[in-house]
């Protein structure tokens, strides 16, 4: 399994399904941006996860130990709620593109964008008024952003870094009854059309953000079956991984029903 060779340092180090499973990742939960210091336009990508999702962080430790960029930091809320945010400065996040630009698929042309913006003033000062359009481009640039190559289908190595940072996955019992579920928001409307496209299920739009849900019951059983152990294989988040493995347990026994 990838998470086992991941941790225990055997994983080669161009491993293109890590790099899809943290461009998922990365389209769930990262940012890149280009922001004003002293003048000059620098460019940062950060990634955050919860203590939540991955207690101790191990696999935020494991990322960083892998691709050796920018450094991670620790922040602990008014809560009580922990969180690691990795942060890769203007060569790392240009390093860090280089691997997974290609396999992004809501956040790919505003991360190239935000490397040509930097490489355009990186040897000037920028103004009042250019930083005034560098900010409207920026917002365009994240609202109109998409893939850099349409793919044909959404890899289970995506998909699963998709989970790890926007999914949802359910197995509980309701009076009585279970209710087994996998649900992802995003706020981008093209990711959802192809979720649709590519393992049905439905999606509808809340409080302008777009949630495909797609049922895990018995009716479902060849998506659970056929996609959901491949999902399982590239799985990073141990959490997310027992919830897949309860629902897989759940329709091994009931296979003959």
């Amino acid at each position: 399994m990838l998470m086992e060779r991941l941790l225990s340092g055997k994983l080669s180090k161009h491993s293109e399904q890590l790099n899809k499973f943290v461009a998922g990742f990365f389209d769930s939960d990262g940012c890149v941006s280009v922001y004003m210091d002293r003048h000059t336009l620098t460019l940062r990508a950060t990634l955050c996860q919860t203590a939540s999702k991955d207690p101790d962080f191990e696999i935020m430790r494991a990322l960083h130990r892998y691709y050796n960029l920018g450094v991670l930091t620790y922040i602990t809320r008014d809560k009580g709620s922990a969180v690691c945010t990795w942060n890769m400065g203007i060569k790392d996040s240009k390093k860090l593109f280089n691997l997974i630009g290609k396999h992004l698929l809501i956040k790919a042309t505003h991360y190239e964008n935000c490397i040509a913006l930097q490489l355009r003033y990186a040897d000037s000062r920028v103004s009042k008024e250019e930083w005034v359009l560098i900010k409207d481009f920026k917002r365009k640039s994240r609202e109109s952003s998409r893939y850099l190559k349409i793919p044909k289908h959404i890899s289970p190595a995506y998909l699963a870094g998709l989970i790890a940072g926007d999914g949802h996955l359910q197995f509980k019992r309701y009076n009585g009854r279970n209710k087994i579920n996998l649900c992802i928001a995003s706020g981008d409307y093209v990711i959802i059309e192809l979720l649709v496209r590519d393992f049905k299920g439905h999606y509808q739009k809340q409080e302008g953000c777009y949630i495909w849900r797609h049922p895990l019951g018995k009716m479902n059983r060849p998506f659970v079956m056929k996609v959901l152990p491949k999902v399982r294989k590239y799985m990073l988040l141990k959490t997310k991984r027992d919830v897949i493995d309860r629902i897989l347990t759940f329709h091994k026994s009931t296979r003959r029903d």
